[in-house]
């Protein structure tokens, strides 16, 4: 077995272990507190993140990140700490990112891979009046979210910054969350460049920088390890597939109007029963699917086409546009046009 292939079966059999709970765990014992005390308060198995292949649920890290906080009495410290995290803690995300070819292939594949760390997360990867954009969806939906919006604003500049010398001093940074009691020297080192209170998080490198090659770039490991997290995405991705066809027929029949239970258990040569059966088997329902789509077409159509708010209402399915502003407004906080306006940058 070469270097390059046993880094990267290490990389996947460490892939858990080196997990960022570990970094919340190494936090907690740090300020003199009880780790296993601390994950049985919250109702998380405390070894859970040490188990090869084991899963943990998102509203538990959340919940670990806050109480973190507390206990530590200090809402920034965050910052500080994950910006820190050594290469390795964020799995094949961290390797297929700072061994790519160039600065622009990195950032890409931040975005690409984030699913690999973990598959709560979607991001996109965006290039615009000068600056490239590695931007987060909204993660309003995960209640109070401030610490986990901090712990993945440092990790993911952290990470940009290793690309080249010449991003740490212009890199920008949108915070949805409200700037932090405590100080920082991460957040006062970026000063006016980061903001806080934005409607999600989006990192800006410059584009002059796109086509440098990171200083860690290396082409064997790097194939290797591309090859591993596409495969790891694959097979994440083939145990949602069924949501994911569902998803896709839904988007179809959006703009037809006849994105029913019906039609689409009829297409999937089912009965209404065992469709209804199949998507409650993944814990959710029909109707929170076609919102769901919806919401990620809006946010498409919106501020990634110049498509007039009338086609995107009728691509989305309504059939007036005070329907279309009303779920608009549920979705976003704001009416489509200025929400368009909002995110443009």
């Amino acid at each position: 077995m070469g270097h390059e292939e046993g880094c990267v079966k290490t990389l996947e059999a460490e892939r858990l272990r080196a997990d960022p709970v570990l970094a919340i765990e190494n936090r907690i014992l740090r300020h003199g507190n009880s780790w296993d005390a601390v994950a049985r308060t919250i109702g998380f198995e405390p070894d859970l993140h040490r188990r090869k292949n084991a899963l943990f649920r998102f509203d538990k890290l959340i919940a670990l990140l806050n109480h973190a906080a507390e206990l530590c009495g200090d809402d920034a410290e965050i910052f500080d700490e994950t910006s820190n995290l050594s290469i390795g803690t964020f799995s094949l995300l961290d390797y297929v990112t700072i061994c790519a070819p160039s600065v622009r292939s990195s950032l890409k594949n931040w975005a690409r891979f984030q699913k690999v760390l973990n598959s709560a997360l979607s991001t996109t990867y965006h290039e615009k009046d000068g600056w490239a954009c590695v931007e987060f969806s909204p993660f309003s939906h995960l209640g109070a979210h401030a610490q986990f919006s901090y712990a993945v604003a440092a990790g993911s500049a952290s990470r940009f910054m290793s690309l080249s010398p010449a991003i740490a001093p212009c890199l920008r940074i949108d915070v949805d969350a409200p700037r932090p009691a405590s100080g920082s020297a991460f957040v006062s080192a970026l000063g006016p460049r980061i903001r806080f209170d934005c409607d999600r998080l989006r990192l800006y490198v410059p584009d002059t920088v796109l086509d440098e090659r990171p200083p860690r770039a290396e082409r064997n490991l790097y194939e290797l390890v591309e090859d591993a997290a596409i495969k790891s995405l694959a097979s994440q991705q083939g145990r949602n597939s069924s949501l994911m066809h569902i998803s896709e027929l839904i988007r179809h029949h959006l703009k037809t109007g006849t994105a029913s239970v019906q039609t689409i258990a009829a297409q999937l040569n089912m009965s209404e029963r065992s469709f209804q059966r199949t998507i409650t088997a993944h814990g959710t329902t029909f109707r929170k699917l076609v919102e769901e789509t919806r919401r990620a077409l809006a946010d498409h159509y919106l501020t990634e086409t110049d498509l007039q708010m009338k086609e995107i209402a009728f691509l989305l399915g309504f059939s007036e546009m005070s329907a279309f502003s009303r779920a608009a407004k549920g979705w976003f906080g704001i009416a489509p046009k200025s929400y368009r306006t909002r995110t443009a940058h």
